[in-house]
C-alpha cells in the first residue's frame, strides 16, 4: 500500500479531491480519503473517513463513511451503493467540517450529514486534523466480510487522485475570509436536503443507527 499526508494541520475546513478508483477486480482493496489526528492524539483521536471497498469485476463499488470522535471505540459506519462507475472517470469526494455540521459530498451532492448536538458531546470531531489518502490491503474485512481477499494476480491496483483542495484554518495561522466562510455554514440548502434524502432513500445499504446486533443501545444521535 501507499499513502499521502498533508503538510499542514487544519482546524475545521473543506477537504476535497477528484478520485478514480482501481478498475476491474479489486476485491479486498481499500482506497481511502480522510482527515484524522491519530498521530497527535493516539488515545482520543478524531477521524472522518471515505473508504471505497474493492469489488469483483462488474459489481458497483460500495462506499463506507465513518466518523470517530474523541477516541470513541465505536465506529459510526454507513455504506452506500455508488450510482455511477467510479472506475471510469474522476468524481469529486468532499468533506465539510465545522463547528455546526459535518457533511460528506459526492460531486457536490450531500450523502451524509452529522449535525453537532449536545447529545454528541466530545464525540463530535473537534480537534485539528490532517488530510490523508491511501490504498491498502483490507482482505480481512473489506469485501464480503473478508471472504473475498485481495488477489494480487489482478494487480497492480491503481487509485488516482488529482485537484486536491484543502481549505481550512491552518493550525497556528490567522484564518482567511474564505476559511471563515466555510466555518460559518450552519445547514444545507433546500436543494441539498432534497439531494441528501434521495441518496439515503435509494442508495443507503447500512447505517449504524439500525444495527441492533452490534449496538443494542443506540447512539444518542440515532433517536
Amino acid at each position: 500500500g501507499s499513502g499521502i499526508e498533508s503538510i499542514h494541520t487544519y482546524f475545521y475546513g473543506f477537504f476535497s479531491a477528484l478520485i478514480k478508483l482501481p478498475a476491474s477486480y479489486s476485491a479486498g482493496v481499500v482506497t481511502a480519503f480522510y482527515i484524522s489526528n491519530y498521530d497527535t492524539f493516539p488515545h482520543n483521536h478524531d477521524e472522518v473517513d471515505f473508504e471505497f471497498l474493492g469489488v469483483a469485476a462488474g459489481t458497483p463499488y460500495l462506499l463506507q463513511t465513518n466518523i470517530y470522535g474523541d477516541g470513541s471505540a465505536k465506529g459510526r459506519e454507513e455504506r452506500i451503493n455508488l450510482w455511477f462507475d467510479a472506475t471510469a472517470d474522476f468524481h469529486r469526494y468532499s468533506i465539510l467540517w465545522n463547528s455546526y455540521q459535518l457533511v460528506f459530498f459526492i460531486d457536490d451532492i450531500p450523502i451524509r450529514r452529522m449535525a453537532r448536538s449536545g447529545e454528541l458531546g466530545h464525540q463530535y470531531p473537534s480537534k485539528p486534523m490532517k488530510a490523508y489518502s491511501s490504498i491498502w490491503d483490507g482482505s480481512n474485512w473489506a469485501t464480503d466480510g473478508g471472504h473475498s481477499p485481495v488477489n494480487y494476480a489482478y494487480g497492480p491496483f491503481v487509485a488516482s487522485f488529482t485537484d486536491l483542495k484543502l481549505q481550512g484554518c491552518e493550525e497556528g495561522s490567522i484564518c482567511s475570509d474564505q476559511q471563515n466562510e466555510i466555518s460559518s455554514i450552519r445547514d444545507l440548502t433546500e436543494q441539498q436536503k432534497n439531494d441528501l434524502a434521495w441518496v439515503r432513500e435509494n442508495h443507503l445499504t447500512y447505517t449504524y443507527c439500525n444495527d441492533r446486533q452490534r449496538y443494542p443501545i443506540p447512539f444518542p444521535e440515532c433517536s
